[in-house]
């Protein structure tokens, strides 16, 4: 029965493509649910004692007994077993939603139990109607070509042994090996799109198509295909056109000009390169590509402009701490690089500010601009706004959000790199001057 079993076949040509041996050691992410066990009980069949892991996301009340289920299921078939379990906080608080939080930590954990196993492969138990659903998912969401044309078999990562196999089939597998499985509450419900797709769409798909699994193996093969090929293109795109610069304090600003998205061909590549740096969600396509000089897009992390030149990516503006620099503090290293010392002579370049320090009051402060910020810059009379010397000097976005102001006692002693407060300025008959160096050769960690 196992071995005429088209479920034992198509798992057999899934673990000759991965070239799993049975010196491999199979770490199965298992819930207990009915596919995860069809699969544990379906490679315990096949000699190749699988690993089971549960990992509790600590968000059901549920998964205390889903644990016990399936360390009970893992005795009963000796097989070793394992748990993890997570901090829900973590899965609250996350920017991609509980859901998607949830699988990128618990694939981070198997990940990291998988590292630690020697020859161990990283198998799921996702099958042909999770790939069903997951494309009218990744339709319903507009989302380009590289997910539609859904998951592989083996990517070298993971394997998903029953990629080929119909929910149906592990059906009838559970009903003639008497195979028993905790069903997950929240698979009755609607709340979820997944849901939704499976209760409605799928049912008429399959009605209108019994042969849909070939239709689907048909048409995302062809979407592997051309995706591939876009992907080649699409780097080479990256490479013409895609400016990149590391900006001292502050981490990665890209620059992409206009001539780079003067075409239809340019314009996608556009769009999917942003909507791989998570700048999906905000805009839509149409919104952006008529959008004016001065337009902004922003995500929680990021921030896009338009400029005259075309487009800016640059980390979003955030409100950071005060830095104390004390006197004895020779350097720091972040957020931004910076020496300082008692000198004998003045110097005057942009990257070093030269100080009566009679007039500092240590600690120093290290912060970035806010409204209203004022200084007197050396050379020019009166005070000026911050605001109005960053537009004067003609500011890149991403360059006004990486500067800083060293500061004495709430007064600005320095824009860092840039500007000195004549107040502070050090002339040649102060008895003790004060170097502040800025050290651009320093690469920092992105804020």
């Amino acid at each position: 029965v196992v071995h005429n079993s088209a479920l034992f076949k198509r798992m057999e040509s899934a673990l000759s493509e991965a070239e799993v041996s049975a010196e491999s050691q199979l770490v199965l992410g298992c819930s207990g649910g009915l596919d995860s066990s069809v699969l544990a009980d379906a490679l315990f069949r096949m000699g190749l004692h699988p690993l089971l892991v549960y990992i509790d996301h600590g968000l059901r009340s549920e998964s205390v007994e889903e644990c016990a289920f399936v360390a009970q299921f893992a005795r009963e078939r000796d097989l070793d077993f394992r748990t993890e379990k997570l901090d829900p906080m973590l899965i609250k608080n996350s920017s991609l939603g509980v859901q998607a939080s949830a699988r990128a930590y618990r694939y981070e954990a198997l990940h990291r139990l998988a590292g630690s196993i020697p020859q161990a492969v990283l198998c799921t138990a996702h099958q042909a109607d999770d790939r069903l659903e997951g494309f009218f998912i990744s339709l319903i969401r507009s989302e380009r070509w590289d997910r539609l044309s859904g998951m592989l078999p083996w990517n070298g990562k993971v394997l998903r042994p029953m990629w080929g196999v119909e929910r149906a089939e592990i059906e009838e597998y559970a009903r003639v090996f008497k195979v028993q499985w905790i069903e997950d509450q929240s698979n009755g419900t609607d709340q979820y799109l997944r849901n939704r797709v499976r209760k409605q769409l799928a049912p008429f798909v399959k009605i209108e198509n019994p042969s849909w699994l070939k239709a689907l193996d048909r048409v995302q093969s062809d979407l592997k295909m051309a995706s591939g090929l876009l992907r080649e293109r699409g780097l080479e795109w990256s490479s013409n056109w895609l400016g990149r610069e590391e900006v001292l304090g502050w981490g990665t600003v890209y620059r992409i000009p206009n001539e780079a998205f003067a075409d239809a061909e340019g314009r996608y590549h556009l769009l999917n390169w942003l909507d791989s740096v998570g700048m999906k969600k905000a805009f839509e396509p149409e919104q952006l590509l008529r959008s004016v000089k001065g337009s902004e897009f922003q995500t929680r992390d990021q921030i896009l402009y338009r400029t005259s030149e075309g487009f800016e990516l640059s980390p979003a503006a955030v409100q950071r701490a005060e830095i104390l620099i004390p006197e004895w503090m020779d350097s720091i290293r972040w957020p931004v690089a910076l020496d300082q010392k008692e000198v004998g002579e003045l110097q005057k370049t942009a990257d070093c500010a030269v100080l009566d320090k009679k007039k500092l009051r240590f600690p120093l402060t290290l912060r970035s601009p806010r409204i209203g910020d004022r200084l007197e810059p050396l050379g020019m009379k009166g005070s000026k706004l911050l605001s109005d010397l960053m537009s004067e000097e003609k500011l890149k976005p991403s360059e006004k959000h990486s500067s800083w102001l060293l500061c004495s006692e709430g007064q600005i002693v320095w824009w860092v790199g840039r500007r000195v407060d004549r107040r502070f300025a050090a002339s040649a008959s102060d008895s003790v001057l004060w170097k502040v160096q800025l050290v651009k050769s320093v690469v920092n960690p992105r804020f």
